[in-house]
């Protein structure tokens, strides 16, 4: 972060939004100065991320921390690096606390995941640009009733001029079909279709990378149960038992 401004200090600027999807995160401009960094999840790590200008964790930190990993509780307790938060809270002493008020004053009640949360700030604070990283919000179970808040409030700094930039293999703003100009199953390549394939690639990484694990788990336990039942054998062998004079010991009391 830029130490002559603040983490909040974006008018003019762009903005990057990482999340944690593998598919898009890599795409974020982590190594343009001219980009601010923001990130949530476990990009916290700079391993995921290596740089970053402010953090995003907006749940409530009573309940997380009962449930976070202890290496996160351990990063938000650092005095360091700015994260915005619902309240002041002593389990993160650089916490922001986010102006939630300003927002639905702006955007009305229309909150329903972190992200949709990141662009409305973003959109108060005067970015110039926005750009949305390893958030695809691609599965329905988990995240059909999260994407139509972040599609919202990308429509919205749209409308206030704001450029948001999107991967063509981010699920965010696509749809399978144009309503009355393409059919389903027509076969034209838009940026669904490509989504749906990097997706796939990815998921087949994921499944080779499992199987691996699974056959090597297996050979490390045929060996395991191998070792097991040799410690069983000699468990079992007793040694006879000798006197001084080379004759075995009699047992009889």
């Amino acid at each position: 972060m830029d130490e002559k401004r603040g983490p909040l200090d974006i008018a003019g600027r762009k903005v990057a939004i990482v999340g944690t999807s593998k598919t898009t995160r890599y795409k974020a401009p982590v190594d343009d100065p001219d980009w601010a960094i923001w990130t949530l999840g476990n990009n916290y790590k700079k391993a995921n991320v290596p740089r970053r200008d402010l953090h995003f964790e907006i749940h409530n930190f009573d309940d997380g921390v009962t449930r976070w990993h202890e290496d996160y509780i351990k990063w938000l307790r650092k005095p360091t690096d700015p994260v915005i938060v619902q309240a002041e809270t002593i389990h993160c002493p650089s916490g922001i606390v986010y102006p939630l008020a300003d927002a639905i004053d702006a955007f009305e009640r229309y909150f329903t995941c972190s992200i949709a949360y990141m662009i409305a700030l973003a959109t108060l604070k005067g970015a110039k640009a926005i750009g949305i990283y390893g958030c695809d919000l691609a599965q329905d179970v988990e995240y059909a009733y999260q994407r139509p808040s972040v599609e919202y409030h990308i429509g919205y700094a749209r409308g206030q001029g704001i450029e948001v930039l999107i991967p063509d293999t981010s699920d965010i703003c696509k749809t399978a079909e144009l309503y009355g100009f393409e059919t389903a199953g027509g076969g034209m390549m838009n940026p669904l279709l490509k989504c749906l394939d990097a997706r796939r690639m990815e998921l087949s990484k994921r499944a080779q990378f499992i199987d691996h694990e699974i056959e090597s788990k297996k050979k490390e336990q045929f060996i395991l149960a191998g070792a097991l039942e040799n410690m069983r054998w000699m468990q079992q062998w007793r040694p006879v038992q000798f006197q001084g004079d080379g004759e075995a010991a009699d047992n009889d009391e």
